[in-house]
């Protein structure tokens, strides 16, 4: 049987033998794909942060972006 990635979250016992409530900050670090998002749901008080290679992905694309949307006049993804 193949799980689906979002409910892989809640099937995951990695948090669920730890008491959260004594964790300051938790912080989902990934690409900002749905599932990953999803343990926001999932994970109380999580906080998602775009990883560092997709950020630095983003940031080089940024001035072709808005070159574009000067261009064209609305957003290019």
């Amino acid at each position: 049987m193949r799980m689906s990635k979002s409910s892989s979250w809640k099937s995951s016992n990695i948090w669920g033998n730890s008491d959260l409530n004594s964790v300051k900050e938790i912080f989902l670090c990934g690409d900002d794909v749905s599932w990953i998002k999803k343990g926001l749901e999932i994970i109380p008080r999580a906080i998602f942060i775009l990883d560092c290679f997709h950020f630095a992905k983003r940031i080089r694309k940024a001035p072709s972006r808005m070159v574009l949307q000067r261009k064209f006049g609305k957003p290019q993804k």
